[in-house]
């Protein structure tokens, strides 16, 4: 028995604490609105976490069935940001500055598989531009030399060789050109020429095959994405339990009333009757054990029945200690009913202590202690005009 109350003390530490499915809500308001009442849970998710899971299914708290009204969600974006620089490389056939500035963009934009995108600007001062490669050309050279008063045509006398820019070439041909004639035996025959000589050679060289510019731009590149999700989950509250009547007392005042019409005899068959009648309402009625702590044990001082309507247990009647130890017992049928819901405990005119009932199956233990009595602020129950 010891034990099963030892287990009470853990239980106790989780009364004010609301149980709810999936993540736990960052916030929890109740409020009214217009006459109605609204419970307001707020939840942190992360992107990827799934909404639909915090959504409960219909409940009782505080004698309203609250089922789901509405759910929204603001998005909190985180914007992340990075100073990059990117070398690009551009291609021309010559290296004049004007036609590569031509090339060059000024500004260009970036993205990548990463998130991250903006626009990068050119720094002048990163441009350069060198030889991409080279290639060997054959350069053909050409000359000609006019040789005058020649005596004869005789190839001999000519040159073989000339020399232009450096370049020596070679003779290639000559044709003649006769001046002057004189007659033998009657026949004109020429006493000067005059040469015409042609020289042709060649040399190689080294020439570019094309430039290559680099350049390089910079600026800052950034990237937003969504840190945490802000759900709000609204439920409706709807009280759907009517009062229901107590029994015990119709029965007691049914008892009064033929009190005061009935002979001594038949009073005392009624009144043993009643209490009959009472003895079997009760122990049937009875879902409500309390026990006081009394040294290292409980001891059961009442039984009470708790109306799952109007979950109230009015223990004012019995002396109550400050730091006193109070278990109460619920029975399984009337815990099931009050899943979600807070018991009202009356120790007094001065202290009410509200218990949340968050178990369903068997019978609910919860433990109650006594606060002092100074530094208790009495809450009431908003009531409707």
């Amino acid at each position: 028995m010891i034990k099963n109350f030892i287990l009470l003390f853990a239980l106790f530490q989780i009364l004010s604490t609301t149980t709810v499915y999936g993540s736990v809500p960052v916030s929890t308001v109740m409020e009214e609105r217009e006459g109605r009442q609204f419970l307001i849970q707020t939840y942190e998710l992360q992107p990827n976490e799934d909404p639909s899971e915090l959504i409960q299914e219909p409940f009782w708290l505080d004698g309203f069935l609250y089922a789901q009204y509405n759910i929204s969600k603001e998005e909190i974006p985180v914007r992340e940001t990075s100073q990059y620089e990117e070398i690009i490389t551009t291609q021309s056939a010559g290296n004049d500055i004007s036609e590569i500035w031509g090339l060059l963009k000024q500004e260009i934009d970036y993205s990548d598989k990463n998130g991250f995108s903006g626009k990068l600007s050119l720094d002048l001062n990163s441009v350069s531009t060198e030889v991409e490669g080279y290639t060997t050309n054959t350069i053909q050279v050409t000359d000609t030399k006019t040789i005058a008063g020649l005596e004869r045509n005789d190839p001999s006398a000519i040159s073989q060789t000339a020399t232009k820019n450096g370049v020596q070439l070679k003779l290639k041909d000559i044709s003649w050109t006769a001046h002057e004639t004189s007659t033998v035996d009657y026949i004109p025959l020429p006493t000067k020429y005059t040469a015409t000589a042609y020289y042709a050679g060649s040399y190689t060289q080294k020439v570019p095959t094309g430039y290559i510019t680099t350049a390089a731009y910079s600026g800052e590149i950034a990237k937003e994405y969504k840190e945490k999700i802000i759900y709000t989950v609204t439920y409706l509250g709807e009280d759907l339990n009517p009062a229901e009547p107590d029994p015990v007392a119709e029965v007691e005042e049914s008892s009064e009333i033929q009190k005061a019409n009935v002979s001594p005899t038949a009073l005392i068959i009624i009144a043993s009757a009643v209490i009959i009648a009472s003895g079997i309402i009760i122990y049937y009625r009875t879902n409500a054990v309390i026990y006081r702590k009394d040294g290292d044990d409980y001891a059961r001082i009442a039984l009470k029945h708790l109306s799952a309507s109007d979950p109230i247990l009015d223990l004012r009647k019995y002396p109550w200690e400050p730091k006193q130890e109070i278990a109460v017992l619920l029975k399984k049928r009337v815990a099931k009913n009050l899943f979600g819901r807070q018991v009202h405990n009356i120790l007094s005119d001065d202290i009410e202590i509200k218990c949340l009932v968050d178990s369903k199956p068997g019978d609910y233990w919860y433990l109650i202690k006594v606060p002092e009595f100074k530094e208790v602020t009495i809450t009431e129950e908003p009531k409707e005009e």
